[in-house]
């Protein structure tokens, strides 16, 4: 059930980086935090 929700966050992230490159990166290490890595 996790996979299903990274797989969301993957689609919004990818979306948003489309419109909003400046937080790329902090939306990356939002996402690693998150995930525990």
């Amino acid at each position: 059930m996790g996979a299903l929700n990274a797989l969301i966050l993957y689609n919004q992230y990818k979306a948003l980086k489309m419109e909003i490159k400046p937080l790329k990166s902090i939306l990356i290490n939002k996402g690693l935090s998150l995930m525990g890595v």
